[in-house]
């Protein structure tokens, strides 16, 4: 017996050479496939809830609009359960109905508290008919499993869709051909350009009304309109994926996807890139253009030109400028982090990429350079105040920090990238520390009287801090009589004589100066008529 136990696993052993491989390999295989259709479906109902959403919702106040998209939503998702063979349990069928209740509610009464009253009863049968969808015991359920419930609910809604595009649906799996992976990716590139072409459009447009002119004369449309409809469709559809996914997907499953980088997420090769940032860097481009007259005409250009005043120019853009180089470094690190990482498509889409952002990252500097002349400009004509300095003092910190992304990230360096950040942040605070920015904005503000002969706003010197108080001080003689009666009066009424000792534990050296100088020359100032 000895002999044949130990005989029987050398004649059992070559059973595990045999095809239990295939089968192993092929299981994987249809798991994916399932999933990634399921989540094909969930997003192609996701499209239509947010493309309904759009028509129906984006007129105020809500009535029988609201009514008809809960039932598309909960149509939808009954249309997934039944296909996807999901089990529907009766405390989610009551809860369903309890969901269009409150919708029908809304279409049913006009007073606001009601109204409100409905939405919540909406919001929180949703919640719990994706809570009990796989479960039983409705009237066993505490209040606080109710609350944490509807947490979960608000954040996965929140969450899934990244899920579903990033994890759930593994792109890489789909069938293609030659023809129809170039057209995919053709279209996601398409689908990614548009939003941010419209988006940076209308800043740039904002920013400057030669530009806005030529794109409107370009593209016959409302850009503002068509901005709304295809920001309300996003929102709707991101809702309705969200929800989608949880009347499908168990929260369990969810709860095991990686949107950071899973296997077979969604990715960028050379065609994306491409579309991506070379119709931006067109847009910017055309920006530019525009913008050479005033980089070389200057002043002469603006009061010349009987189409421009110089107040309009100074007035416009700055800030629409700054917000698009804020917007655009973002964008820079996504899509550098969503490159292809396929040996075939690595170097090439990297390399488009590299040659891309770098022409990028030329326009935004001089996009920034147009921002600064404006702002020279306002300065000149309106003076300066915290909100212009510190934006500046921003510009100047992202103009290091796109010189650090082309020293790093386009050259393969990206693990430097966020030290250098944090390093020139640093400087530019303890810089801004150093310059002592209320101070700097009054004695900007008293040469700019004295060169220009425009007024000296003491009225907005006066709602700065202590830091403010030395210079204000130093430049009260040259003021005019009546600029220096107001900021003696409000220097006097912030430092009286007769103040107690704040004590130690708030003692600040501005503080400690600004007291000592107002005691030093409070005669001097109670002599511009402000006696205390």
């Amino acid at each position: 017996m000895s002999e044949e136990t130990a005989v029987t696993p050398l004649t059992d052993a070559p059973i595990a050479i045999d095809p239990p491989h295939n089968s192993e390999s092929e299981f994987p295989s249809k798991e994916i496939a399932q999933r990634t259709l399921t989540g094909l479906r969930i997003l192609a109902a996701a499209l239509v809830v947010g493309l309904l959403g759009d028509l129906l919702l984006r007129t105020l106040p809500w009535g029988i609009n609201l009514a008809l998209w809960i039932t598309v939503l909960l149509g939808a998702g009954l249309w997934l359960a039944g296909w996807g063979n999901f089990l529907v349990t009766p405390e989610s069928r009551w809860c369903a109905a309890v969901v269009l209740l409150g919708a029908g509610a809304v279409a049913w009464r006009a007073s606001p508290t009601l109204v409100g009253l409905n939405l919540l009863t909406l919001i929180v049968a949703l919640g719990l008919l994706i809570y009990f969808r796989l479960r039983a015991g409705l009237n066993k359920t505490g209040v606080a499993e109710v609350a944490l419930i509807w947490t979960q609910f608000a954040l996965l809604t929140a969450v899934n869709p990244l899920i579903l595009l990033f994890s759930r649906i593994k792109w890489k799996s789909l069938p293609r051909t030659g023809v129809s992976r170039t057209a995919m990716s053709v279209a996601r590139g398409l689908l990614i350009a548009l939003p941010l072409l419209l988006i940076f459009a209308l800043l740039l447009m904002a920013a400057d009304a030669a530009f806005a002119l030529l794109m409107n004369n370009l593209i016959d449309l409302d850009l503002g309109s068509l901005v709304g409809h295809i920001f309300l469709t996003f929102v709707f559809t991101w809702l309705g994926a969200g929800l989608l996914m949880q009347i499908i997907i168990p929260p369990s499953e969810i709860a095991g996807h990686n949107i950071l980088r899973g296997p077979g997420a969604m990715t960028l090769g050379p065609i994306e890139i491409s579309l991506i940032l070379g119709l931006l860097d067109l847009l910017f481009l055309i920006f530019v253009a525009v913008q050479f007259g005033y980089f070389f005409g200057g002043l002469h250009f603006l009061s010349t030109n009987e189409t421009w005043l110089q107040a309009e120019y100074a007035r416009r853009g700055f800030f629409e400028l700054v917000t698009v180089a804020m917007l655009a470094l973002p964008m820079l690190l996504l899509m550098h982090w969503s490159l292809d990482g396929e040996k075939k498509n690595a170097a090439r889409a990297r390399g488009i990429y590299r040659v891309l952002a770098g022409l990028m990252i030329v326009l935004l500097y001089v996009i920034m350079a147009s921002a600064l002349l404006r702002m020279n400009l306002y300065v000149a004509r309106y003076g300066l105040t915290e909100k212009r300095l510190y934006t500046t003092a921003f510009m100047g910190w992202l103009a290091i920090i796109f010189a650090w992304f082309s020293a790093t990230v386009l050259r393969n360096r990206q693990e430097r990238f966020l030290v250098g950040t944090l390093v020139a942040a640093l400087v530019i605070i303890m810089g801004l520390n150093g310059l002592n920015p209320d101070a700097f904005i009054v004695r900007v503000n008293a040469d700019r009287e004295g060169r220009t002969a425009q007024s000296f706003d003491s009225r907005y010197v006066t709602t700065l801090s202590a830091d403010a108080v030395p210079q204000s001080i130093q430049v009260m003689p040259s003021m005019s009589t009546q600029n220096r009666r107001i900021l003696a009066c409000t220097i006097l009424t912030a430092w009286p004589e007769d103040a107690p000792p704040a004590g130690w534990r708030t003692w600040n050296w501005s503080r400690f100066r600004a007291h000592q100088l107002v005691d030093r020359n409070r005669e001097a100032l109670e002599s511009y008529h402000c006696k205390m």
